[in-house]
């Protein structure tokens, strides 16, 4: 089997995934709730223990697209994953977790969303579930939990809390989650409480880069904040599927030796480096401006590789894994990274 595609293999640990705690002493501060803002972290008591057999009902799989770099592609490779395996017959819902909403815009469900009121925010807020604030979108099989600028709201006032992990899941957590083969949430590059509640709850994370030496830090940062804030406490279980670069040009040099210098890393390191890469495509930008995901509007190398991407990555999404993953050697690979960022910079 080719190196590249069979990066999966060394995520199959051995383990038990029931030792799972809903405390982290680097999210939880004793602070008193806000007033005007109820949501059903506050009432759950300190000792409140969550039987991991009720995370997610049947074989639904949560995806978390996330990266500590803005502007890599993470929204871009939210919505064309969900358009790539939406066209491959299955149901998808799309979370929105960042206050700019681009996610939504993108999938078209904005107006719908300020028109009914119903948004992600609202959500946490009133105590509601995704069967009460999900929108159709234009595109069939997808649905869209819609973000908004209210969300920066929700982040600073719940940054206290001690039970902050949990917002995503007091969302999700219902039976209509089982409507879903995919649910894939695309997040802000800040590292706040709404990220690490949807990591909390994740089956699975992606992380999207550009062929950029600087791209590679924002990869080490966030797989090390997974690691010693998520990882450790919160979700054992939680599986890196890999990173994908994008905006990839097939005929830059330097993006050529970018890549190959990120996968003989990947493997030396052990995080998996997922093909194939992204190519550039002025199809993107078209795609959003009419919003819809780039396969749905013609043709192109990108929706290609999108789609490539979406039947090598559907095989692995099996729900919630038993088992710890391996991690990669975070310390070996900060050091790797200067002396990648160095070679990188004689291209």
């Amino acid at each position: 089997m080719n190196a590249e595609l069979s990066v999966f293999s060394q995520f199959e640990g051995q383990g038990n995934d029931n030792a799972l705690s809903t405390r982290d002493p680097i999210l939880s501060r004793n602070s008193s709730s806000p007033v005007g803002l109820t949501t059903r972290c506050q009432f759950l008591p300190s000792d409140f223990e969550l039987n991991p057999s009720s995370m997610c009902m049947k074989k639904t799989s949560i995806i978390v697209i996330g990266n500590s770099k803005g502007g890599v592609g993470k929204t871009v490779t939210a919505i064309n994953l969900a358009g790539a395996f939406a066209l491959m017959g299955k149901k998808v819902l799309v979370v929105d977790t960042d206050f700019q909403g681009s996610a939504t815009e993108h999938l078209k469900v904005l107006e719908q969303a300020q028109e009914q009121n119903l948004s992600l925010s609202k959500a946490i807020t009133n105590d509601l579930t995704l069967d009460q604030v999900r929108l159709s979108s234009q595109i069939d099989g997808i649905d869209v939990i819609a973000g908004d600028i209210e969300l920066i709201t929700v982040r600073d006032r719940m940054a206290a809390e001690p039970h902050n992990h949990l917002l995503i899941e007091g969302v999700l957590d219902c039976n209509a989650l089982s409507e879903y083969d995919i649910v894939i949430i695309d997040t802000h590059p800040d590292w706040n409480c709404l990220l690490v509640s949807a990591l909390k709850y994740a089956h699975y994370f992606i992380v999207p880069l550009f062929a950029e030496k600087g791209s590679v830090s924002g990869l080490v940062t966030f797989l090390e904040s997974v690691q010693s804030k998520v990882r450790r406490r919160l979700n054992p279980s939680l599986h890196f599927l890999g990173c994908v670069v994008t905006n990839y040009l097939k005929k830059n040099r330097t993006h050529q030796h970018f890549f190959q210098l990120l996968l003989q890393m990947g493997e030396e390191h052990g995080f998996p480096v997922l093909t194939p890469p992204i190519p550039y495509s002025d199809r993107v930008k078209s795609a959003e401006a009419s919003q819809v995901p780039t396969m749905h509007l013609s043709t192109s190398v990108a929706s290609k590789a999108y789609k490539t991407l979406a039947s090598i990555l559907l095989p692995e999404l099996k729900g919630r894994r038993q088992g710890r993953p391996d991690a990669a050697n975070i310390e070996t690979l900060r050091s790797a990274v200067n002396g990648f960022e160095l070679e990188a910079n004689e291209f």
